[in-house]
């Protein structure tokens, strides 16, 4: 089981309703019960999209609850996911 399945759980649990999930860090890290790597606070692209890869998990976790990320503010520590069309 990935680190990221919790985060996956929790976005699939979400009302079909909900269009939009905004995330602090600190509250990401409470959904996954542990602290996001530290290239997700300084790496942009660690919230892009490479699920083709295999190798971040992370992104597959959110592609395949059927959610995308939108938005990211490194700087204020924040990230806005949509559900995917």
């Amino acid at each position: 089981m990935s680190k990221y399945t919790l985060l996956k759980d929790y976005l699939m649990a979400l009302p079909y309703y909900k269009r939009e999930a905004v995330f602090t860090f600190s509250e990401l890290e409470k959904i996954l019960d542990g602290a996001l790597p530290a290239s997700a606070y300084t790496y942009r692209p660690w919230w892009g999209y490479d699920y083709s890869s295999g190798t971040h998990s992370h992104a597959q976790a959110w592609i395949e609850a059927g959610w995308k990320v939108d938005a990211v503010d490194m700087d204020e520590g924040w990230v806005r996911l949509i559900r995917a069309q």
